[in-house]
């Protein structure tokens, strides 16, 4: 399983000719498609997901992962259709996101395709910071009037933990065009490799086996 989850990471962060692919589909397209489980598969599978309560697995993985396991499927998928009644063919839905950890959930379409993510010199993201009732200061997303968050993708506003990532891409953004204004496409490249070194040094030498 270690082995799998390994190469799943591999080929989500590759550059990939297809990244700009806007359709789904499947990972394992050579095998059978989906049947209706039958009461008994069901139990089985029920079975295989018991906790013994004494495995020591998870012991080392901080909880912070779940969070950002999050953040990375946000900049990966993104399937805007409601759930549906039937079965649906992943080929036929079009992907919101590009499949690629291009961080499009932060920048979004730009400047000039997303200008209400950027600040008025169309350079540094917008980022909230106050100090609040108890002179702490926060740093939040930048917010529309009802509090709804301003974002390319609103479901990094689901909740705090997941915001409080997106906010620290958007300071990690901000700050390397403070060294250089002039660097705002270099910057930009340079937050997409961090976050990408990131998951492979952080998020897959914590949950897959390095061999």
């Amino acid at each position: 399983m270690k082995r799998l989850l390994s190469l799943l990471l591999a080929f989500i962060l590759a550059p990939a000719a297809d990244a700009q692919s806007t359709r789904f589909g499947r990972l394992f397209p050579q095998l059978p498609g989906f049947t209706e489980p039958t009461q008994q598969e069901l139990i089985n599978l029920a079975l295989c997901m018991q906790d013994p309560g004494d495995s020591e697995d998870n012991d080392d993985l901080p909880s912070g992962f779940t969070y950002l396991g999050q953040f990375i499927d946000h900049d990966l998928t993104l399937d805007a259709i409601p759930q549906p009644s039937d079965f649906v063919d992943p080929t036929t839905l079009t992907n919101g996101r590009t499949f690629s950890f291009d961080l499009d959930s932060v920048f979004g379409g730009g400047p000039t395709g997303s200008p209400e993510l950027y600040e008025a010199d169309g350079v540094h993201l917008r980022v909230q910071e106050f100090t609040d009732a108890d002179g702490d200061l926060v740093r939040d997303l930048p917010r529309n009037e009802d509090g709804s968050a301003i974002l390319a993708d609103r479901r990094n506003d689901e909740n705090q933990i997941i915001a409080q990532i997106h906010v620290a891409f958007l300071k990690f953004y901000n700050r390397l065009v403070d060294m250089d204004s002039t660097i705002r496409r270099r910057a930009g490249r340079l937050s997409n490799t961090t976050s990408g070194w990131c998951c492979m040094t952080s998020c897959r030498t914590s949950q897959v086996n390095p061999a």
